[in-house]
């Protein structure tokens, strides 16, 4: 998923930066045992890994910043999957 970003952002990557950053980040968020809330990208609470509810929740945080990066470079969901 990282390479389609890049692939993407080649061409203006100081605009995609701050985004790639994200979901970089994000990636480590899955990875990990424990999460930090990421309401408007503050780091709000330590929150301990209790059940799906906080792997969907950062799920749907990943792919809602793909669906901005996808929506800045004008691409559409569909012509990249």
């Amino acid at each position: 998923m990282i390479q389609i970003i890049m692939k993407l952002t080649k061409r203006n990557w100081s605009l995609h930066k701050k985004y790639l950053i994200q979901l970089m980040n994000i990636q480590l968020y899955l990875k990990t045992k424990h999460f930090w809330h990421l309401l408007d990208g503050v780091q709000l609470k330590k929150r301990y890994f209790y059940g799906p509810l906080v792997f969907w929740e950062v799920t749907f945080i990943f792919w809602l910043q793909i669906f901005n990066l996808l929506k800045m470079t004008k691409f559409t969901v569909l012509t990249v999957f």
